[in-house]
């Protein structure tokens, strides 16, 4: 809640501060309905029928000079595993300063380029978490400071300096940072090509940490199918998956969508694997609402166990107000 309190007020004296601020709002939910079928554990009844609130997104954007903006975003969630409970959190508080037409700066809590690319995508983030940021290897947004060039579908490049520990966490974690560099382009209107790297920097002394993925996909009127190998080396010990996301649009607002991952903790163990699949049905009303009625499976392989399947069925909805 200081954290709350300390970025509304910083963002609220560089209001006050320009004598000619043009703000806008923005609001959007993510709200699902879960019905699991099966669960890991076959005596937990937990959230077996249950409504959700994935997320729900309130913001001001300001234009304080033709050089100078900022973006002020709470986010409430209760995917909680803990407690369960509902959160709000601050998830995006920067200022954003534009040197030219295609280069800028930003420092706050800065939103992940490659999380933005992945999404745009797919364009289904409201059925689904991205899987790169659902297994850390990045977050979704981060408190740092961010160096951004613009060439349109050309090359969008990102280097970040970050505290690693995403925008729940204002303190780091510890006292190192992480370097990002993300590189992304749009080929001949049709091909999607994206390039992530995250390296620790060891202040402390302890071991050098990398993450990263590479993305390529294909995507037009009717069709996007894409790829994303998911890699992170943290402590010594190596985590790899491989990611697939579709959509095949079958008239003017329907479609069905795909997402998928298998994904290796470690792979240094045989058996240590997870496995997810989830299928659907997409209605698009307008920009402002779509629902999509799917199903998730998903099985974990542990070393020593037998494997463990969970399956629900679930509807997602988006509405922008």
């Amino acid at each position: 809640m200081k954290t709350v309190i300390f970025l509304t007020l910083m963002l609220s004296a560089s209001f006050l501060f320009a004598q000619k601020t043009d703000i806008s709002f923005h609001s959007y939910s993510y709200l699902d309905y879960d019905y699991q079928l099966t669960n890991f554990d076959s005596k937990d009844d937990s959230n077996k029928n249950t409504f959700k609130v994935d997320a729900f997104y309130f913001g001001a954007k300001a234009k304080i000079s033709d050089k100078l903006s900022s973006r002020f975003t709470l986010k409430l969630t209760n995917l909680n595993e803990e407690n369960n409970m509902n959160y709000i959190y601050a998830k995006y508080a920067y200022l954003d300063y534009r040197f030219t037409s295609k280069f800028n700066m930003r420092f706050g809590v800065i939103d992940s380029s490659i999380q933005s690319f992945t999404n745009k995508f797919w364009g289904k983030r409201f059925v689904a978490e991205n899987f790169g940021a659902k297994n850390k290897v990045w977050n979704s947004a981060n408190v740092g400071l961010s160096l951004r060039y613009n060439l349109g579908d050309i090359l969008n490049a990102s280097l970040d300096l970050i505290n690693g520990s995403g925008f729940k966490s204002v303190k780091d974690d510890d006292e190192n940072k992480e370097l990002t560099l993300t590189l992304s382009s749009k080929i001949a209107k049709y091909l999607y090509l994206g390039l992530y790297g995250d390296y620790t920097i060891p202040f402390t002394g302890s071991n050098s940490n990398f993450k990263g993925t590479g993305f390529v996909g294909f995507k037009n009127s009717v069709i996007a199918i894409g790829y994303g190998l998911l890699l992170k080396n943290e402590e010594s010990v190596m985590s790899l998956g491989h990611s697939l996301y579709s959509t095949l649009t079958i008239a003017d607002k329907y479609s069905l969508h795909l997402a998928a991952l298998y994904y290796d903790e470690n792979t240094d163990t045989d058996n240590d694997t997870n496995l997810k699949i989830i299928t659907g049905f997409n209605y698009i009303y307008s920009q402002n609402f779509s629902f999509a009625l799917s199903t998730e499976l998903e099985q974990k392989y542990i070393e020593g166990k037998e494997s463990d399947l969970a399956t629900k069925v679930f509807v997602s909805t988006f509405m922008k107000f």
